[in-house]
C-alpha cells in the first residue's frame, strides 16, 4: 500500500472494521487528514479536538478494566457502589468522546468544500 492509500479520509471510518488496527488507527488517520488540511489551507490545527476525542474515548475504554463483573459471586453495596461511580464517570467520558467527535467531523467536513471551491478556482 502506498503512503496515499493509507491516508485516504475513507480509511478514517474504514480502520474501525480491523481489529487489530481499530485500535489507534483512527486517531492517526484523523490526525494526518489534519494536518494536510491545515497546511493546505493555512488554517488553524484541529489537534485539541482530536485529543479531546480520543483522550475520552480511551478514558471509556480504560474504564471498562476497573468494573468488577462477577455475575457468580455476592457483590457488596461498595462494590454496586465503585462499579456504578466507573461506570457513571466512562459513560459521561463516551458522551464527550462523542460530542468532540461531531464537532471535528463538522469541523474537517468544512475544510474539504473550502478545499474542493480552491480546486475548482
Amino acid at each position: 500500500m502506498s503512503r496515499k492509500t493509507i491516508d485516504h479520509p475513507g480509511w478514517a471510518i474504514g480502520y474501525y472494521f480491523i481489529p487489530v488496527v481499530s485500535f489507534i488507527m483512527p486517531a492517526v488517520s484523523m490526525w494526518k487528514l489534519n494536518q494536510e488540511q491545515s497546511k493546505r489551507l493555512h488554517a488553524q490545527s484541529l489537534s485539541s479536538w482530536i485529543m479531546m476525542w480520543w483522550g475520552f474515548l480511551l478514558v471509556r475504554m480504560a474504564s471498562a478494566l476497573f468494573l468488577d463483573i462477577d455475575v457468580e459471586g455476592e457483590r457488596t453495596i461498595a462494590e454496586m457502589q465503585s462499579d456504578a461511580i466507573i461506570q457513571t464517570v466512562a459513560d459521561i467520558a463516551l458522551i464527550i468522546a462523542g460530542i468532540a467527535l461531531i464537532v471535528l467531523i463538522h469541523l474537517m467536513t468544512k475544510r474539504l468544500f473550502m478545499i474542493e471551491v480552491e480546486h475548482r478556482e
